[in-house]
């Protein structure tokens, strides 16, 4: 799990004080921290991001699926309403 902080993140690791700048990887810290800053928005995980990401952009494509599918039956019901519709037979 790659994890890059979002801002400035200073912490205790081993006795040692280590300061994270934004962008970095972040290592060497509990799991509890790693919750706590990733709940308030200063750590982000970058398999979790990617995997949010293609969650999204499935529901994106399956909504504009829909919404292309509905605007043909609405068309269709249209074309059919409105006499411009070539009735063959």
């Amino acid at each position: 799990m790659k994890l890059i902080a979002l801002i400035a993140i200073t912490a205790l690791i081993d006795g040692t004080r280590i300061t994270f700048a934004p962008g970095d990887e972040v290592t060497g810290l509990s799991s509890h921290d790693i919750a706590e800053l990733k709940a308030s928005g200063a750590l982000e995980c970058e398999e979790e991001k990617a995997a949010e990401q293609k969650k999204a952009d499935r529901t994106e494509k399956a909504a504009a699926k829909e919404f292309a599918d509905a605007r043909k039956a609405v068309q269709a019901h249209q074309a059919s309403t409105d006499g411009t519709a070539l009735v063959t037979g």
